[in-house]
């Protein structure tokens, strides 16, 4: 389908679904976001395909060129518990996402740092149970 076709598509969507009657909330029901499920009215959904399919057109972002220009400002519901901060599109998939967080190497520093602290606070709980006990029995 070439871009034109596409456009026109996107136009009609969101003619038949005006953005202040569409209402999209993405809920987060378990855990994590990977746990979330969408709940929206008809021209929500229409608005969300008009969404998805103006990323397949949309220009590039010129300061982040894998980050596409597409704004969905007041499109989501402020009670969201996920929220989608910005679009990518990428057709080569060998290469990892500049923002993908899961190739990010931050998580080490945290996870070291709750580590210390949970030994910090087992330090302390072992050292006030042997001082209760030499309380108890002298």
């Amino acid at each position: 389908m070439d871009d034109d076709a596409i456009r026109g598509i996107v136009a009609r969507l969101e003619e038949a679904a005006p953005l202040g009657g569409a209402k999209i909330r993405i809920t987060q029901h378990g855990g994590g976001p990977d746990e979330s499920y969408i709940v929206a009215n008809r021209a929500g959904y229409l608005r969300l395909a008009a969404l998805f399919l103006q990323a397949t057109v949309s220009p590039l972002d010129a300061e982040r060129p894998e980050v596409l220009s597409i704004d969905a400002e007041g499109l989501f519901d402020e009670n969201s518990d996920v929220f989608l901060n910005w679009f990518e599109r990428r057709e080569d998939w060998t290469q990892d996402s500049p923002y993908d967080s899961s190739s990010r190497s931050s998580d080490w520093p945290c996870f070291l740092g709750c580590a210390v602290g949970a030994l910090l606070i087992a330090m302390v709980f072992v050292a006030g149970v042997i001082s209760i006990f030499k309380q108890i029995f002298p």
